[in-house]
């Protein structure tokens, strides 16, 4: 169901029109994002970083909010937040997104102290850098700043993972399925990073 996460009224609805055909939720999974602006803070109009702060921060806490109920009546379940790794590789002129996304990834650890007596576990996967058509885009740009090709700056994108390897949207799904199962029953206020070793802790 289209659902615009900027909207908190339709966030909560979406919880609400999911349970009502189904009788049940025992998953949720907040994966929107809104980049914001792509300029310096310097140079950045802040009430443009209200959308990313509504898409990325407030959508998907109203969301869980209103899934929680659901996820308690059948005693237990998930909540998995995607983040980004624009929250661990720190760039010039990504501050919205970046400072959006580690408020989230801040607000689910809280949440997550908050429902676990429920039996509510609250996790986060930070996804690396997923070929698909934001990326495009991304290494597109990339290219076009340093006079190289697209492909090019992909290549030099996958030869900086230690697998050399850029995760698949498999791979991400397959993160998130194990925070959703009860194989991770006892995972909760945690991170996963899923970049095929781009970045460590």
């Amino acid at each position: 169901m289209p659902t615009d996460m900027g909207d908190l009224e339709q966030s909560r609805a979406l919880a609400e029109q999911v349970a009502t055909p189904f009788g049940r939720i025992d998953v949720v999974v907040g994966s929107a994002a809104k980049g914001g602006p792509n300029h310096t803070i310097m140079n950045a109009d802040l009430h443009d970083w209200q959308e990313a702060w509504q898409v990325n921060v407030l959508g998907q806490l109203e969301l869980a909010r209103a899934a929680i109920p659901h996820l308690r009546a059948v005693g237990g379940g998930a909540i998995v937040m995607v983040s980004t790794l624009a929250v661990r590789a720190i760039n010039a002129g990504q501050g919205a997104y970046a400072a959006t996304k580690s408020a989230l990834t801040v607000a689910a650890q809280t949440l997550a102290k908050e429902v676990g007596p429920d039996g509510i576990r609250v996790n986060i996967v930070v996804p690396g850098f997923v070929p698909g058509p934001n990326t495009d885009t991304m290494f597109a740009r990339l290219a076009e700043r340093r006079g190289t090709t697209p492909q090019a700056v992909m290549d030099q994108m996958t030869a900086e993972t230690a697998l050399r390897r850029l995760p698949t949207p498999d791979d991400v799904a397959d993160a998130i399925v194990f925070l959703a199962s009860d194989r991770a029953r006892s995972i909760t206020g945690q991170t996963l990073d899923v970049n095929a070793g781009r970045w460590m802790a």
